[in-house]
């Protein structure tokens, strides 16, 4: 079985967190390889690249394909809020999300690929700040 893993990060636990593009599934496993949980997501969260953890046990959910958005997911796979939408360069509106990570406070860092920056989203996906790297690149 594909299931098209795209995306690795740890849950609160400690316990490794495979974002699974083809299935729209987050895997949990423990340290040793054993299968704890599956969260299996809604249809409309197309191909997702990366799942991060909170400190609330729901979890961030970016995806970059048809819709250009970062979701908020609870426990059970169910979309709690959304930021972003239909492709497009500004900080509302993304161009593939494709990376996450968070800090103590459960603030949220998205790489954007094709606009070359770093978004800073708050726990409840309000926009903070951006930080373009396009310059720096070239």
């Amino acid at each position: 079985m594909n299931d098209s893993p795209s995306g690795l990060s740890l849950s609160l636990r400690h316990n490794v967190l495979v974002t699974c593009r083809r299935v729209r599934k987050i895997k949990e496993f423990s340290t040793d390889g054993h299968l704890l949980r599956e969260v299996v997501l809604p249809d409309d969260v197309v191909s997702p690249w990366q799942a991060v953890q909170l400190s609330s046990g729901e979890f961030v959910v970016c995806q970059g394909d048809l819709l250009h958005r970062v979701c908020l997911v609870s426990s059970d796979g169910q979309v709690v809020k959304s930021f972003g939408g239909p492709e497009g360069s500004s900080s509302r509106a993304m161009n593939v999300p494709c990376r996450l990570a968070v800090n103590e406070h459960s603030f949220i860092f998205v790489v954007e690929l094709k606009n070359h920056c770093v978004l800073l989203l708050s726990p409840s996906l309000t926009f903070v700040r951006i930080k373009n790297f396009a310059e720096e690149i070239l």
